[in-house]
């Protein structure tokens, strides 16, 4: 197995793994967008039971219908925050899922461009060097050292030689 292949054979791993974390993230937006309005609408609804028997159960019948509009209205709050807050963490995770999804991507595109590099530059080590410098682009999710030492890539280089054919 050459290096070239195993540098595609993860690119092409990193791309499925893209594709994974952007299923996933649209998944769970779909889900929430059918489940929210049912799940707001249970949740009101109980708050609205629970606020009908606990003013029966303890015999609140003197309050005036401004203390309890008020107090209805403050329980109310309190659900739609709660959910609200519910919204925000769904929207965060898939944030992030989508952030792995594009580093994924990143990683994809450089590791090919590395085994483009590799094919195009043969033994030849300066060509291997401005193979990378035009093929390779440049970081933009994935924060990476901004330049590999001379030493790395002429390591790299004859582990490419020792491993070909």
């Amino acid at each position: 197995m050459t290096l070239e292949f195993s540098l595609r054979s993860r690119a092409k791993r990193a791309r499925g793994y893209a594709a994974i974390w952007l299923t996933i993230a649209v998944l769970i937006l779909i889900g929430t967008y059918f489940s929210l309005p049912l799940l707001t609408a249970k949740t009101l609804e109980s708050i609205s039971s629970f606020d009908l028997s606990t003013g029966n159960s303890a015999g609140l019948a003197n309050l005036n219908s401004t203390e309890t509009g008020q107090s209805a209205n403050g329980l109310h709050v309190f659900p739609l925050t709660v959910l609200l807050a519910e919204l925000g963490a769904v929207f965060i995770g898939c944030f992030l899922l989508c952030r792995t999804a594009s580093i994924e991507i990143e990683t994809a595109v450089r590791l090919s461009a590395i085994a483009d590099a590799l094919c195009l530059s043969g033994d030849d080590f300066a060509r291997f060097e401005k193979s990378v410098a035009l093929l390779v682009p440049k970081n933009r999710f994935f924060a990476v050292p901004e330049s590999s030492s001379k030493k790395e890539l002429q390591e790299l280089l004859e582990l490419a030689r020792k491993l070909r054919p």
